[in-house]
């Protein structure tokens, strides 16, 4: 099943910054104290009660609601209110990490999320988180809590072929993003993003619950369970070849009701750079299956991820888009290559469906 979006074994060790499974691949598998702080208070707050950004069950959610209960009243809950944006809490937080006295130090300067630092949430609250973080002993908390933390990065390396994926993606981009962090919560619940700071991608994702091994996989599954890392690292390659043809790309995408529904998550992609990486990041994901599974296979799949992309995000063109996409990719060009006819594609789309 595909999670809802609004808006990826060797063994695990434990450093400063946090539990981290590392990966010879480049890609490292982490699940950082301040990040897991600023979920926890994201838990405990009430932003999004109901849906689906943050998962509020399960014997984890039980741990962190018992242990911190009596701290919900702490200033810090008022300052972020109820409607906040979660990334640019626990995506600015990976900036952070406690030192061996336990203070909140700054260990990466590359920006704030977005290179919004008045929007840096994690940043603009430091005092308090670090006020809630002593006055609930939160790391005596996370601590008590590493063989989860393990578990949840063990398995999510195990059962992700993080290693395909980026020789695939190498094979049909020029660029190369460097060393990736993926970031793990038990909190993440559908709500999957990633950022493209330098020298590191960062991307933060769910942890799978049980589940096979990717070695252990059938194809399909091992493509299917795959598609919410593999869409995360893929803008790491996606992004900066559109930087370069963004003058090609702006005139068909600009026209935002022909490629996004009027009131779904899409407009949310709210520039024709923004729409293009999405449909071009998930045409890519379909890129990807269709090298790796035989074609029976590959339609099922296809047909699941464009109803996805279509009625359930609003990315109301993209079964077009997609077809186009797979033609041209299909006819021997690299993924890269299809990106400059795929925004000549879309102007010609534009006169058309107007």
């Amino acid at each position: 099943m595909i999670r809802a979006i609004f808006a990826s074994v060797l063994a695990v060790v434990v450093t400063s910054v946090g539990a981290v499974a590392q990966s010879r691949d480049a890609v490292s598998f982490e699940a950082p104290e301040t990040v897991e702080l600023a979920m926890v208070v994201t838990m405990l707050s009430e932003l999004d009660p109901g849906g689906q950004s943050v998962q509020r069950s399960g014997p984890y959610a039980e741990a962190v609601t018992a242990h911190f209960a009596p701290h919900t009243d702490h200033p810090l809950f008022e300052a972020l209110g109820d409607s906040f944006n979660l990334p640019r809490l626990a995506g600015n937080a990976a900036d952070f990490a406690f030192n061996e006295e336990g203070q909140i130090i700054e260990i990466d300067d590359t920006g704030s999320l977005w290179g919004d630092t008045d929007g840096d949430l994690f940043r603009r609250h430091l005092a308090l988180l670090q006020d809630f973080a002593d006055q609930s002993d939160f790391l005596a908390f996370y601590e008590a809590q590493q063989p989860v933390y393990n578990a949840a990065l063990s398995d999510l390396q195990a059962q992700t072929d993080s290693a395909g994926m980026t020789a695939w993606l190498e094979d049909n981009f020029t660029a190369r993003p460097g060393p990736m962090r993926i970031i793990v919560s038990p909190l993440i619940d559908g709500f999957n993003w990633g950022t493209l700071f330098k020298p590191q991608t960062r991307i933060w994702v769910a942890p799978p619950v049980g589940g096979t091994p990717a070695s252990e996989k059938s194809d399909y599954d091992r493509v299917n369970d795959g598609y919410s890392v593999f869409t995360e690292l893929d803008h790491s390659y996606v992004n900066p070849a559109t930087t370069l043809i963004l003058d090609q790309v702006e005139p068909g995408f600009s026209q935002l009701d022909v490629w996004a529904g009027q009131g779904t998550g899409a407009r949310a992609y709210a520039t024709a750079e923004l729409q293009f990486n999405e449909y071009m990041t998930w045409a890519v994901y379909l890129m990807y299956a269709a090298d790796q599974l035989p074609a029976e296979a590959f339609g099922e799949l296809k047909e699941e991820f464009v109803s996805f992309m279509v009625d359930r995000r609003g990315f109301i063109a993209f079964d077009d888009f997609a077809d186009e996409a797979l033609r041209l990719f299909q006819s021997g060009m690299t993924a890269e290559e299809t990106m400059p006819v795929l925004a000549a594609w879309a102007r010609d789309y534009v006169d058309v469906v107007e």
